[in-house]
């Protein structure tokens, strides 16, 4: 019984995840979509986050921008 209890409790967690997880990609999508709509030119930058946060001036507002 104990089992059969823990597999439905992890699976509603499971649905939860996923549903928030769902959330977040729409809301980037939508985000996305307004940006490209509205800009001609779009430009990605791959930052070295490990490196900048070498620099002790900079770490604290690094990792909070997360």
């Amino acid at each position: 019984m104990e089992s059969y209890l823990r597999n439905c409790r992890r699976e509603l967690l499971a649905r939860m995840h996923e549903k928030i997880a769902n959330q977040r990609k729409d809301y980037a999508h939508r985000i996305s979509h307004q940006l490209v709509k509205r800009y001609d030119c779009i430009a990605f930058e791959d930052l070295n986050v490990q490196g900048m946060v070498k620099n002790h001036h900079l770490a604290k507002s690094i990792n909070d921008a997360g």
